[in-house]
């Protein structure tokens, strides 16, 4: 997940929005690389600002928030 997200170093903040959705702020969003985050399940993405983008996860949106919080 995190190369996905163009490594831990283009995390700004990440958050688990709802029950289905993560709440990403990335430094540089052209690092996203939508194809890898579909193929580990992501659903969709969503853009919500310059950087910011909610990625449709199903219900484990709170236990992967902690665990890519966690560094994983």
């Amino acid at each position: 997940w995190l190369a996905a997200l163009g490594g831990a170093d283009n995390l700004r903040c990440l958050e688990a929005r709802a029950s289905t959705r993560l709440r990403v702020e990335l430094a540089d969003i052209t690092r996203l690389d939508d194809q890898a985050l579909a193929a580990l399940g992501c659903q969709g993405i969503q853009a919500v600002g310059e950087g910011v983008r909610h990625l449709v996860v199903g219900d484990r949106a709170a236990p992967l928030a902690h665990a890519l919080n966690a560094g994983g």
